[in-house]
């Protein structure tokens, strides 16, 4: 932790990082690891430190799946995600399509947040990938995301999310995302 506290240009004393640690032991229990997931990791210490502030409130989302057959005679699945967020105290509700849930999350998202951060147009989720943390637990496992980003600069960051609902763990990382590159980009960081 030191370490990477360090590699973060973050100099604290030794009660705090006690304090990250058992944070982390903490987040780990819940199924979190951020070997692979450093974005996430510094955002959490941020938040820990309060020198990151939220950029929006998620209110509500909802994603839904429907697979039909389309006018051409070929089956097709559409996703479709409403989210309902508050930024800069200002609500806003977006809708978007998606060739699966979480694209269809993250473009309701981004569509929200575009006009209060435009530099959000320029993220791009380059890899997602599931691990399921709890097995004997079935189809109620719980389930860990990682998402991999990149922008406009050619900057690359991991971000993870965990919960026992799939599209729950894939919104808290993709939260960890926008948040990341918020702090950087408003910071003029990275």
């Amino acid at each position: 932790v030191q370490a990477q506290l360090k590699d973060l240009g973050i100099d604290t004393d030794s009660q705090t990082i006690e304090k990250i640690v058992n944070l982390i032991k903490d987040k780990q229990f819940e199924g979190y690891s951020y070997d692979g997931a450093l974005a996430s990791f510094e955002i959490l210490v941020r938040r820990e430190l309060k020198q990151v502030t939220d950029y929006f409130i998620l209110n509500r989302f909802r994603v839904t799946d429907e697979r039909r057959w389309n006018a051409k005679g070929k089956l097709v699945t559409e996703s479709e995600a409403t989210i309902n967020i508050n930024v800069n105290g200002e609500e806003k509700m977006t809708v978007s399509t998606g060739n699966g849930p979480v694209n269809a999350l993250d473009g309701a998202l981004r569509k929200a947040l575009v006009s209060f951060y435009p530099t959000i147009d320029n993220l791009k989720l380059s890899d997602y990938k599931v691990r399921i943390v709890s097995s004997e637990k079935g189809t109620g496992a719980i389930t860990r995301v990682t998402i991999e980003s990149t922008d406009e600069k050619n900057n690359y960051w991991s971000t993870i999310g965990v919960s026992t609902n799939i599209i729950d763990a894939s919104y808290n990382a993709i939260h960890d995302s926008i948040t990341y590159k918020l702090y950087h980009d408003l910071n003029g960081k990275k």
